[in-house]
């Protein structure tokens, strides 16, 4: 930090000796000595005398000279007739030097003839000027020094950092509590004396003593030169703001950098200002950060150094050569009043008390229940507070420190805490996050240990922080599992599934060594799970955002920046990770809740819809379309442990230097392989021209209780199950008015549409889970199919949802053992017959939210007042040879082959029904296969006649159609083979009982 302490060097050869410390001075000394050059430069040699307790770089961290005296070119090289020949030398004396320190000389020739002791920007070496340096010269009072000898053997290898303010606002707040980015940017100037073509940021580690890595500030970034800093320009305590270089896109170039190899060069850099201050005069801390003017200083290794503003930016000199506009630009900390309001009390760790602290972070977020903080929402914290490591107080049960967060606005908020034991969290995305034996915790409810809202008017005292938790796993680092990119159109309509998995990362170093994902259910205070994003499937850990990028950061490291508000927006695409292959192993269990499932690889579910969600306290607004553009991809574990991608450590952020091809089977040490650090979701353009034909009305519901609805448009050539919608819309049940919603199908094209409604008034059905799509559960609402003649305009169409759903028709082959499959074998006969058992299928062994607890096949009663058969639709589909049955097996003309079934009749003899209602088959069913209904069918298009076909033999799925229109097919995707492994293992018995019944196929054996 002595860096920070000293100004620019003196420019007469000796200092004011008249008093010191308010005392009359020692004698003063002299120091003589010659300085000896061989080599082919020349130039007037200048000497600057530094005090050995403010050396510059590399030794030290100091910036101003004692004094400076200048050798004449014609002294040192005054041998003209053998010109070339060498070594040369000439004398120097300092007179007037403080006596009783210790100094050293620095000193080079000015080859270009560009030093100018007057201007602050010339006053240092350039680019090809021979350089050295002197050992230490102890000097007593009133002592000639005599016999000291500077030898110039080294070459400055760069000119200085001229540089230019190229990013981020130049007005910041003085009572800022987290660090804030600026960009710099090498600039090569115009102006007469300052043409500096050689101008580079020279970026190497700063190491300690010992040759080691080392991170000052224990923020997960490395000390490194060009070192960095604010100074304040005027004031009667002159405040100096600490600045971290950030070297993350070169940093792996950085650590193999070899003792004696060059620098690595930049143009540009960003730095973080840190959000303190220290007096200049001996470092110490100040309380807050003094309003005024701030001068930008860059340090190299070299000494060398630029500060803006400088002279170059007087306007004083406008009219003149000397004047670059770019170099009187300046960082300003706005005066202010802090709001008056505050949280205070202690941050706590009762444990194991050989764990040392590291700093501790205090973050104080808004209780909005739109936007919360991790693990639930990834809000950004309003204030935060750091409390370096040495003031937290050990003692024999832990450790404990004081903390205040000032400033805030009034409100009700949540606090939560880390211990950064392992140094390692900074504001960078990347790094932003606990890690492996961190302490976490957060201001608690002592009756019910969740996080508590704190109404903060004033100061609020006395509300400590528990950290109760000591992290035991990395944070879930990822990457987007398969090849390419991960996109959707922006017109896309239904959801859309991709794949994470978990990806060791050791860059930065030992980041995430062994990431898993946990995942878990999300429940309420009452330990209910719940669906708070309206999907129809329950909220799991981990959360998934999908946060826009701004187009113009090709390294999709900047959110979203609207260009009419100018202003940072916060919009997203929902989505979550399926909890399908993981709810079996994650319900209730005898002795409590089942723990967290630990995997390598998760299913995210992406819904076709943009959300603004930046306006505080309000909902997220849903906005007209998808926009196309690169969105990010946030992953949050239940730990409050996040990662995002893009990220920091991607191969798009980083140098193309360090970068190893992706191809490579192996890689130069100064390289890395983050190429999956840089994948991100991106929306594509609209896979067509926008159709003016669209499907509009109102959709009523006479239910008492509405979660969501949903309003289809399917192509009549591609009805459901198998067809997708082409146009969709949803509303939450919240949008109802007197029973009723508008609606919109808009971007068709001319033809025929069937649409259809689901009034979901349980809050279970779940578009992209096909189980619970194609069988909505009792109690939900449905309008009958209308068919839609749409041609270039708006088409109106009223919906009435007023079928209740029956039971679903969940079932298991009767004869199936183990979940094996069951053999139909006709024998050569016209006619096989088998047995389905109706079954409650999605259980509470299985289902989380709203589990059925009985199950039926709805029958339509007849005018006779018995069920009809014939209303329920019974097809065997001819399947893939593949082991889950999910895909059937579809001829060059797109057709299946399919095997039309029948109830047995008789079975219904007996049974008497209310005509014109349903009646709810259980029990034991009998269905019979005539040879004669084998046929190729278009599964799609109901109008395509089917085609009679010889039966064919092979592995079939059996589907099950109800009156009501609910549909249950099997083998499913709840079959075992599709859960996640950890969670199969995890799953109770009884469950993978029930799940494997959902796996059984149907062998036909002509």
């Amino acid at each position: 930090m002595g860096t920070l302490a000293c100004g620019k060097p003196g420019v007469a050869p000796g200092l004011d000796q008249y008093t010191c410390d308010g005392g009359p001075c020692a004698a003063p000394g002299v120091i003589r000595g010659q300085v000896v050059y061989d080599g082919p430069a020349r130039g007037d040699a200048i000497l600057l005398l530094f005090d050995i307790r403010a050396l510059p770089p590399p030794e030290g961290n100091g910036t101003g000279a004692v004094a400076v005296a200048r050798v004449k070119e014609s002294a040192l090289f005054q041998r003209t007739g053998d010109a070339g020949a060498g070594p040369f030398s000439a004398p120097f004396t300092f007179t007037q030097v403080p006596s009783g320190r210790s100094y050293r000389i620095r000193a080079f020739i000015d080859a270009t003839r560009e030093f100018v002791p007057v201007f602050d920007y010339a006053q240092q070496p350039r680019a090809g000027d021979p350089a050295g340096t002197s050992g230490d010269i102890a000097v007593a009072p009133a002592q000639t020094v005599s016999g000291i000898e500077v030898a110039l053997t080294q070459t400055v290898r760069y000119d200085p950092p001229s540089f230019e303010l190229a990013g981020g606002s130049r007005t910041l707040d003085q009572d800022m509590d987290q660090p804030y980015r600026l960009k710099l940017r090498i600039v090569r100037l115009s102006v007469q004396g300052a043409r500096f073509d050689g101008a580079h940021f020279a970026l190497e580690l700063d190491r300690d003593a010992q040759g080691n890595r080392r991170s000052t500030f224990n923020d997960g970034l490395d000390d490194v030169f060009p070192r960095v800093f604010l100074r304040q320009i005027a004031g009667l305590d002159q405040a100096i703001v600490p600045c971290r270089t950030i070297s993350t896109p070169v940093l792996p170039a950085l650590v193999n950098l070899a003792p004696d190899a060059p620098p690595i060069v930049q143009d540009s850099i960003d730095v973080l200002v840190e959000p303190l201050a220290f007096h200049a005069a001996d470092l110490s801390p100040l309380p807050r950060i003094p309003a005024g003017k701030y001068q930008v200083v860059v340090v190299q290794r070299s000494g060398q150094m630029w500060t803006v503003p400088n002279d170059l930016g007087d306007e004083a000199n406008a009219a003149t050569p000397y004047y670059a506009p770019s170099q009187g630009e300046s960082i300003a900390f706005a005066s202010g009043a802090p709001l008056p309001n505050s949280v205070s009390g202690t941050v706590v760790w009762v444990g194991d008390p050989s764990i040392k602290s590291g700093n501790i972070v205090v973050q104080a977020y808004f209780d909005d229940p739109y936007d919360p903080p991790p693990p639930v929402g990834a809000a950004s914290p309003v204030r935060v507070q750091i409390i370096p490591a040495a003031a937290v107080i050990p003692d024999a049960q832990g450790f404990r420190a004081s903390y205040r967060i000032g400033g805030l606005p009034q409100g009700t908020y949540l606090v939560q805490a880390l211990d950064d034991v392992d140094g390692n969290f900074s504001t960078l995305s990347l790094l932003r996050t606990p890690t492996r034996g961190d302490l976490v915790g957060a201001i608690v409810e002592p009756s019910t240990a969740r996080p508590a809202a704190i109404a903060v008017s004033g100061d609020v005292t006395g509300e400590d922080v528990s950290l109760a938790l000591r992290l035991p796993g990395d944070p879930p680092a990822f990457e987007v599992d398969g090849a390419g990119a991960v996109q959707m159109p922006a017109d896309q309509v239904t959801p859309l599934r991709f794949a994470l998995r978990a990806r060791p990362l050791s860059f930065p170093a030992g980041k995430a060594a062994a990431p898993r994902f946990a995942v878990q259910l999300v429940r309420n205070s009452g330990g209910a799970a719940v669906d708070t994003d309206h999907d129809g499937l329950p909220d799991v850990w981990p959360r998934v955002f999908l946060v826009r990028l701004d187009p113009s950061d090709p390294s999709g490291l900047t959110q979203y920046v609207s260009p009419d508000l100018h202003t940072t927006r916060r919009q997203m695409i929902p989505a979550a990770v399926d909890p399908t292959p993981f709810l079996p192993a994650l319900q209730p269990q005898p002795g409590g809740n089942a723990p967290p499932v630990l995997t390598d690889k998760l299913s995210i579910v992406v819904r076709p819809a943009l959300f603004d969600a930046g306006t505080p306290g309000a909902p997220p607004q849903r906005l007209p379309s998808l926009q196309p553009g690169t969105y990010r991809i946030v992953l949050v574990a239940q730990t409050g442990q996040a990662w995002q991608v893009p990220n920091e450590a991607g191969s798009a952020a980083l140098d193309p230097a360090v970068v190893c091809p992706e191809s490579a089977l192996t890689c130069n040490p100064a390289t890395v392989q983050t190429q999956s650090q840089s994948g991100a979701f991106r929306v594509g353009l609209p896979s067509h021209p926008a159709y003016t034909g669209a499907i509009a009305g109102s959709l009523t519901a006479n239910a008492g209780s509405i979660a969501s609805a949903y309003v289809f448009a399917y192509a009549a050539s591609a009805q459901p199950p198998f067809g997708a919608p082409l146009s969709a819309d949803f509303h939450l049940g919240t949008e109802f008015q007197g029973g009723k919603v508008s609606y919109t199908l808009p971007n068709l094209p001319s033809g025929d549409y069937l649409v259809t409604a689901v009034v979901d008034t349980r809050g279970d059905f779940a578009p992209a889970a096909p189980v619970f799509a194609m069988a909505p559960g009792a109690g939900s609402l449905v309008a009958a199919p209308v068919t839609v003649t749409v041609g270039a305009s708006v088409v109106s169409e009223d919906l009435l949802a007023s079928a209740p759903m029956p039971s679903r028709p969940s079932f298991q082959l009767a004869a199936a053992s183990a979940g094996a499959d069951v053999d139909l074998a006709f024998n050569g006969g016209s006619l096989a017959t088998m047995q389905i058992q109706i079954a409650a299928v999605l259980s509470a062994k299985v289902a989380a939210v709203h589990p059925d607890t009985s199950a039926g096949l709805a029958l339509a009663c007849g005018a006779n007042g018995r069920p009809t058969t014939a209303s329920v639709s019974i097809e065997l589909i001819k399947l893939l040879s593949d082991a889950t049955g999910l895909a059937p097996e579809l001829d060059a003309q797109g057709k299946a082959t399919v095997l039309s079934g029948f109830l047995d009749s008789t079975e219904f003899a007996s049974v008497s029904c209310t005509p014109g209602s349903l009646y709810p088959a259980s029990g034991l069913l009998t269905i019979g296969i005539p040879t004669v209904a084998s046929a190729k069918v278009d599964l799609l298009d109901p109008r395509v006649a089917p085609i009679a076909v010889p039966l064919a033999a092979g592995r079939y799925a059996l589907s099950v159609t109800s009156a009501a229109g609910q549909t249950w097919r099997i083998p499913n995707q709840l079959q075992p083979a599709l859960l996640d492994p950890a969670a199969l293992i995890a799953t109770p018995a009884a469950a993978q009982i029930v799940l494997r019944t959902q796996q059984a196929a149907v062998n036909v054996m002509p």
